[in-house]
């Protein structure tokens, strides 16, 4: 695993669980959809990891919201009996409103991955 994802892992504090992390995507005109990272973990939990850079803190907007909903929908399809934990990785953090609060289950600001005790 690549120094990035343990960080990542570290971060969300499961870096001693058994995980695969890839990206994934589904190449269909209507309906395709695309995820950053995906960190499938061994206790049938995957991490949907979201990054997105802004100068301020990172805002799920209505239609943003839908997206990432079509994302989640069309990875469970093809991922069925997995718990999905949306996980938001952001400059600065996510803006707390309703959209976000549905959502995410995770998030990690930039700051939280390069921390001094970080070990391999």
């Amino acid at each position: 695993m690549n120094k990035c994802a343990n960080q990542i892992k570290q971060a969300l504090n499961i870096i001693a669980v058994e995980s695969e992390v890839s990206s994934w995507r589904i190449l269909d005109p209507e309906r395709g959809a695309q995820i950053d990272m995906i960190i499938r973990r061994a206790d049938r939990i995957d991490h949907v990891v979201e990054m997105k850079f802004s100068r301020e803190d990172f805002q799920i907007t209505k239609d943003y919201a839908m997206i990432l909903r079509n994302k989640l929908a069309r990875y469970a399809e093809q991922n069925p009996r997995r718990i999905l934990f949306l996980t938001m990785i952001t400059s600065f953090g996510v803006f707390e409103n309703k959209y976000s609060s549905e959502l995410v289950q995770n998030q990690i600001a930039l700051k939280q991955l390069f921390v001094k005790d970080y070990k391999l």
